[in-house]
């Protein structure tokens, strides 16, 4: 009893890594899959078996970052996976769609490599290429139906500091892939009455780690939508006064190597 409750604290405390990586993972593959998967550009063009392979790794990481953390359905768990964190909805279904989308990617992967080496005639060659096309093109339906679960995994996890510091620091990518603007990710992936809260939350988290000119910019963001908030200001105020006493340290630091320097030619 003392092992699994071990290793679930375990298991909680590396939870906020891997669902930012969840999240960030599958992003990745959409953006490999969209860019690559150009059917009206050339009539035979399809993504290459090293591409295919690429996007099936990335989905593979996912779904272990998942099993890694959750137990399965009771109907198919193992008993040793009680340690395990117990899975919300989102997180379940987020987890089977990466599943199938992988495996649908395995097929389109075995199926480029049969057209590069065994589909020697026009006729095979025809056959083949065209299952690999209606399979990239159920596999494109899925990553864009996915990405409506992707938005319920992080609304269902909105207080992930490290999550919500991705959102902000690769807004335009997650913009990019989910046809919105770079200004409307925290209000359309979080919730818009939410936005000074989670630019200070972020803020706060990089003040901790010592970025404090990441932190400034970021609580200036959450000023900007929040300009009496207390706790903005209070934290505004760490911030300038970690910042100024860094850059008197350095200054200082500098004068010395300089005086070192002078007294080292004159003698």
């Amino acid at each position: 009893m003392l092992e699994q409750t071990t290793h679930r604290t375990y298991l909680a405390a590396i939870k906020p890594w891997k669902i930012r990586n969840m999240v960030e993972g599958y992003l990745a593959a959409w953006q490999i899959f969209h860019k690559h998967h150009r059917t009206k550009s050339t009539e035979r063009h399809v993504p290459s078996y090293e591409t295919l392979n690429k996007i099936s790794e990335i989905l593979y990481s996912v779904k272990e970052d998942h099993h890694l953390l959750f137990r399965r359905s009771e109907r198919i768990s193992p008993r040793h996976e009680q340690h395990k964190l117990a899975p919300s909805y989102s997180e379940t279904t987020f987890s089977d769609h990466v599943g199938l989308l992988f495996h649908k990617t395995m097929v389109a992967k075995e199926l480029r490599y049969i057209l590069e080496r065994y589909a020697h005639d026009e006729r095979n060659w025809t056959a083949h290429f065209n299952e690999l096309q209606n399979n990239l093109e159920r596999t494109e339906t899925l990553f864009m139906e996915g990405l409506e679960l992707v938005a319920s995994l992080v609304r269902n996890d909105s207080d992930n500091v490290l999550l919500l510091a991705y959102l902000i620091e690769h807004r335009r990518t997650v913009a990019k892939c989910f046809g919105i603007r770079p200004g409307e990710v925290l209000q359309k992936l979080v919730a818009k009455n939410k936005q000074p809260q989670v630019y200070c939350s972020v803020a706060q988290y990089y003040y901790e780690r010592g970025w404090y000119e990441r932190a400034k910019e970021t609580v200036r963001k959450a000023l900007d939508k929040s300009k009496d908030d207390a706790a903005t200001l209070r934290l505004f105020e760490q911030i300038e006064g970690k910042m100024a006493k860094q850059k008197h340290r350095v200054a200082k630091k500098s004068a010395k190597a300089v005086e070192s320097a002078e007294a080292l030619v004159e003698s």
